[in-house]
């Protein structure tokens, strides 16, 4: 029932057709903390949340190295086809593995061809 009063309130503001002289006004405060903890636990128990939260887990890699202690990698840009100076310790994500022991990977905005020694499986986030 507070979904349905939550999703009437809401098509009434993204349609404009919600006059804020119509609204009932809340008399008490009795009434506001009611009708405010009414909205608030709908929007906790929403099934969107949950669906969000499932969304947003995947596994963290890093550019790093167990052997060797650096400050920065230099690793060949796949687009450019030139070498970059990347610090150590910079997330990245993996788009595709290739047969040769290395790996495709996005770093910001640009992807690079990265040995699988220099790639570093942290968890889950």
């Amino acid at each position: 029932m507070d979904d349905d009063l939550l999703k009437d309130l809401a098509s009434q503001i993204l349609s404009g057709s919600l006059n804020i002289d119509e609204t009932k006004t809340l008399e008490t405060e009795e009434e506001y903390n009611f009708t405010t903890q009414a909205i608030l636990d709908s929007v906790i128990n929403s099934d969107w949340i949950d669906e969000q939260l499932t969304q947003n887990v995947k596994p963290y890699y890093c550019l790093s190295d167990v052997n060797q202690s650096v400050k920065h990698y230099w690793v060949l840009n796949a687009v450019d086809r030139t070498m970059s100076k990347v610090p150590a310790q910079t997330e990245l994500i993996i788009i595709e593995r290739t047969k040769n022991n290395k790996s495709y990977c996005m770093i910001g905005d640009s992807m690079f061809l990265i040995s699988n020694s220099l790639i570093c499986y942290v968890g889950w986030n």
